[in-house]
């Protein structure tokens, strides 16, 4: 089960925030949601991690295709990363590095 829900409209970004799992069940869920707000005029989507408990790899490549989408109509992706276990997929996958962090959680 996964819960997304926009944790922020404000413009130039929409930030989406996922909790839960993010799998073979419920990637079609999120994706569908983030597809929602691709032409809405923002600027950036950033989409949070940091409260998924479980990733397999049809949530990476819902990840994936969601930047993909994004940058595809001229937009920013941003990701906060999952705890450990969740970002250890996008660690053995070599996928990591593909994604940027938002601007405000940079030290």
């Amino acid at each position: 089960m996964v819960r997304l829900h926009l944790a922020a409209e404000a413009p130039p970004a929409v930030w989406f925030v996922a909790e839960g799992e993010l799998d073979l069940e419920t990637s079609a869920q999120v994706r569908a949601r983030i597809d929602e707000h691709v032409d809405s005029g923002y600027a950036t989507l950033v989409l949070d991690l940091s409260a998924i408990t479980f990733v397999d790899s049809t949530g990476l490549r819902t990840v994936i295709e969601a930047q993909k989408t994004a940058q595809g109509r001229g937009l920013g992706f941003a990701l906060v990363p999952g705890p450990p276990p969740v970002q250890r997929l996008f660690e053995l996958t070599g996928t990591s590095d593909l994604f940027q962090e938002p601007p405000s959680i940079r030290a």
